[in-house]
């Protein structure tokens, strides 16, 4: 079968290449030239490159027998378009190449290799073994395709099948990844809301501490404040005690003295008295009580 895909060496920088150390194996990159479309045999071999907006179709589609693999018209091939759509890449020339997995089938040496080149990238890259890790599940995701074109190759249903599980695994992986970035941006979030908490009850301390320092000061303040009063209050109690001893003891020992010096005065003046004007005894006694009694009147 007859084909206008011509095999073509260019520049690296014209045409792409398959990733450096890619598990998954690809073909050479071929370069599409303009051809009849309505060829038959050229629309069967291309018909998996010649769109380039080729979407997946169902494999159970009844309209499109090209994707039933239990039709005689579908071939690994075309299942292997279909699991692993063709690359496309137009160059600056304006040239298109395509690009699509390898059809050739693996061998025990391939297997070996495969094996021997997983563990060396998964050493190189540093990989958990434990956990989400994206450099693992990058390396897993091109071993598992590799699995799915070599078995897909030796039969193709069993090839769907496994497409299927690597399918629903990389929904799993997806889901899982998705849980882990929403708890991580729960606990984000958690975070910056307590470090905003954390930052306003930082300010609320703060001004606290200020509160308290003022605080301080008025009592200290108000301590002095205290103390002065204190100091006037003795100073004031201590005239008070001089007034009271001056009014209740002082005044009163002067008047008895002054009592004391007032009867001494009357007797000399009464005894003078009786020299000079010659009372009798009995009037002087008489005359010298109603004295008494006047000065207990006054009193």
């Amino acid at each position: 079968m007859n084909c206008s895909h011509r095999q073509h060496r260019y520049q690296s920088n014209d045409i792409i290449y398959p990733k450096k150390n890619s598990l998954l194996k690809y073909e050479s990159p071929r370069l599409i030239v303009s051809h009849d479309i309505s060829d038959t045999d050229y629309k069967k071999i291309c018909r998996a490159t010649l769109s380039p907006c080729f979407q997946p179709t169902s494999l159970y589609d009844t309209n499109l027998n090209l994707f039933d693999p239990y039709s005689d018209l579908c071939r690994p091939a075309d299942i292997l378009d279909f699991l692993f759509p063709p690359i496309e890449h137009i160059d600056k020339n304006n040239h298109k190449y395509i690009l699509c997995v390898s059809r050739h089938p693996a061998t025990k040496t391939d297997v070996y290799n495969l094996e021997k080149q997983l563990n060396r990238r998964l050493k190189q890259s540093q990989a958990l073994e434990v956990g989400l890790c994206n450099h693992r599940r990058i390396i897993y995701n091109e071993c598992f395709d590799e699995l799915v074109r070599q078995i897909t190759i030796e039969c193709s249903e069993r090839g769907i099948l496994l497409s299927r599980i690597r399918n629903t695994y990389r929904q799993m992986m997806n889901d899982y990844l998705n849980n882990y970035l929403s708890a991580n941006a729960y606990a984000m979030r958690t975070l910056l809301l307590n470090e905003e908490i954390k930052i306003k009850l930082n300010n609320q301390i703060d001004h606290l501490q200020y509160d308290i320092e003022q605080i301080r000061k008025q009592l200290i303040n108000t301590e002095d404040h205290f103390e002065n009063i204190l100091k006037l209050h003795s100073k004031f109690k201590s005239l008070n005690e001089y007034r009271y001893q001056t009014i209740n003891i002082i005044i009163p020992f002067e008047l008895q003295q002054l009592r004391t010096t007032n009867k001494l005065l009357k007797q000399e003046l009464e005894n003078i008295l009786l020299k000079k004007l010659n009372i009798n005894p009995l009037e002087r006694i008489n005359k010298k009580n109603e004295d008494e009694l006047e000065n207990i009147k006054y009193e």
